[in-house]
């Protein structure tokens, strides 16, 4: 994923058009002294993501192969 950088007006956009109190960045993103201390005002948390170590296997979904689903018409 590409590097980002957030600003203030972002954070605004956030709280108030998502409705969300949490921002969860990528290691590679970057926050601009501005939007922190914006965020921490609105009470928005910044929280950043745990790079992957080397050979970690990055997480399955709970069924890979989901069974087909057969659709039944009814006839009145």
């Amino acid at each position: 994923m590409p590097r980002q950088l957030f600003i203030a007006a972002d954070i605004r956009r956030l709280a108030s058009e998502q409705k969300s109190k949490l921002l969860i960045l990528s290691p590679e993103d970057i926050v601009t002294p501005e939007a922190v201390d914006t965020a921490r005002e609105l009470g928005v948390r910044l929280e950043y993501e745990k790079p992957l170590q080397p050979g970690t296997a990055l997480p399955q979904p709970a069924s890979p192969n989901p069974r087909p689903v057969r659709l039944h018409h009814c006839r009145r």
